[in-house]
């Protein structure tokens, strides 16, 4: 520890790394435990997130094209309450 007094400042203690269970029960100290089941998975996971980044973001093109439409014809309108609305529902507060 550092002296308080002298410095202002108090060394924290070393931290330690959780300790892995065997079968057995015995600890085995300073070693970060291992689920094996999600090292398992691991193949499985890359392999649906490759397949997610191959098919894009689901975009529904249809709804796109109606709304630049009524913009470009000036038919689009939209409420100051319902932005206000969805501001709050993006930030995770009901509105």
């Amino acid at each position: 520890m550092v002296d308080i007094v002298s410095t202002g400042f108090v060394k924290a203690p070393p931290r330690q790394l959780p300790a892995a269970i065997s079968k057995d029960g015995a600890a085995t100290p300073n070693v970060a435990a291992v689920n094996v089941e999600s090292i398992k998975s691991l193949p499985k996971l890359v392999s649906l997130a490759n397949e997610l980044v191959e098919q894009g973001p689901p975009v529904d093109f249809a709804k796109i094209a109606q709304v630049r439409q009524a913009i470009a014809l000036g038919t689009y309108r939209m409420s100051a309450d319902e932005i206000a609305e969805g501001i709050m529902r993006f930030a995770g507060k009901a509105a």
